[in-house]
């Protein structure tokens, strides 16, 4: 076994890292391993639990807590070997079904290993050079374009000294086993956070050692199409874009800056809540939207149709209000046309009819297509939004 002074200062490498450094509960579990690891203690289930949980663990009710928590911790150091403990000669290891961490020292990867992607970095390359060609051909595609339009939807963002930041919405996946007998990339519907899977864990702790999670997600073709399309926009009226994944959300960016937000209504992460708190006559589920139509006073249900020649999406365009004057647009739809439909619609054909629309709003569309390309955009229902309520919910 390495030196304990060896182990301590590695201990303190880990809990610095950035895989660690937002991860307090990670970094508590971690230091009393590792401490219980060099005195040789029993670890059982129900001691770490009251040790490191104190009262928020109970014997039999809880169970699952611990199995969780120790799982992340894997996952955590696994990320740290792969980043920044690549060349590390230390490695803290807890094998699986065990608690006590085994201290490993191994041989730093050869030069040649320094070379070779990982799935990660070969994924993430992979959209930033779509992304950055897309940006690189505005200019080309810009002198072809006869039909930008500076509506006032638009202007507000031209006007404004403030910056603009484009959030996409990416979508929460992690690794397991595929109905091939294979492993692989899992989209769940119904998880849609590392929280999510978290609470999927506690009802489902069987699945703990099948599961893997991983530390990049995924766009589809909306992103790629719908930035080149903004991008254009701000370029023709000299304005820069700042370009973010919902992810990535940052709160001061909420009160600082102007925001447009484009992804599926499964994307929204820490916008939710401010979303469906300004937008209460609204409900959306994996499967229908549900809204307060205005003309009834009755709630309407509309089902959202993906088959391989037909497409129904229900987008919804909500600008509002932000905490500090700036101003937030939503692009949300289902599938990706809703969103590509809407946002061309609001660059292309918007000047005309937007003469007397308030400014603060929420809109919700049909769009109708085939093979997932939009034929037809018609508009449901328009609301204003009340302005001074907005103020209410925005997280400090």
């Amino acid at each position: 076994m390495a030196p304990k002074k060896e182990i301590a200062e590695h201990l303190s490498k880990i809990l610095k890292s950035k895989s660690f450094e937002k991860a307090k509960s990670s970094q508590e579990l971690l230091k009393y391993l590792v401490e219980a690891s060099l005195e040789g203690k029993d670890l059982k289930e129900y001691t770490i639990g009251i040790d490191v949980f104190n009262k928020k663990y109970k014997d039999g009710v809880n169970d699952s807590k611990v199995r969780v928590a120790v799982y992340n911790l894997r996952q955590k150091l696994n990320q740290f070997y792969k980043n920044e403990g690549l060349n590390s000669d230390l490695k803290f290891v807890i094998p699986k079904g065990q608690y006590l961490v085994n201290f490993k020292t191994v041989e730093p990867p050869n030069q040649q290993a320094k070379f070779i992607f990982s799935r990660k970095q070969r994924f993430t390359f992979t959209i930033l050079f779509f992304l950055v060609l897309a940006i690189a051909l505005i200019p080309v595609y810009l002198s072809k374009d006869k039909h930008i339009n500076n509506s006032y939807f638009w202007n507000a963002y031209f006007e404004d000294e403030k910056s603009t930041i484009v959030y996409l919405g990416d979508h929460f996946v992690f690794e397991g086993p595929l109905i091939t007998n294979r492993g692989g990339i899992i989209r769940d519907y119904q998880i849609n956070s590392e929280d999510e899977l978290d609470r999927y864990f506690q009802d489902h702790p069987e699945k703990l050692e099948q599961i893997n999670k991983v530390n990049y997600t995924y766009l589809t073709k909306q992103s790629p199409i719908c930035l080149l399309e903004l991008s254009k926009l701000f370029f023709a009226n000299n304005k820069e874009l700042e370009l973010k994944l919902a992810s990535q959300i940052n709160l001061a960016d909420l009160s600082n800056r102007n925001l447009v937000f484009i992804g599926s209504y499964k994307t929204l992460g820490m916008f939710k809540n401010v979303f469906y708190d300004i937008n209460p006559n609204y409900q959306v589920s994996n499967r229908e939207l549900k809204y307060l139509n205005r003309l009834t006073k009755k709630w309407s249900t509309l089902n959202f149709v993906s088959q391989q020649e037909k497409t129904v999406d229900y987008a919804i365009v909500s600008q509002i209000k932000g905490p500090n004057n700036n101003i937030i647009t939503f692009f949300l739809s289902n599938h990706d046309i809703g969103n590509i439909a809407t946002v061309r619609h609001y660059i292309h054909n918007l000047k005309e009819e937007a003469k007397g629309e308030p400014f603060y709003f929420t809109n919700l569309y049909k769009v109708r297509g085939l093979e997932r390309t939009a034929l037809s955009l018609d508009l449901i229902q328009s609301d204003t939004l009340i302005v001074d309520l907005n103020s209410a919910v925005w997280p400090e």
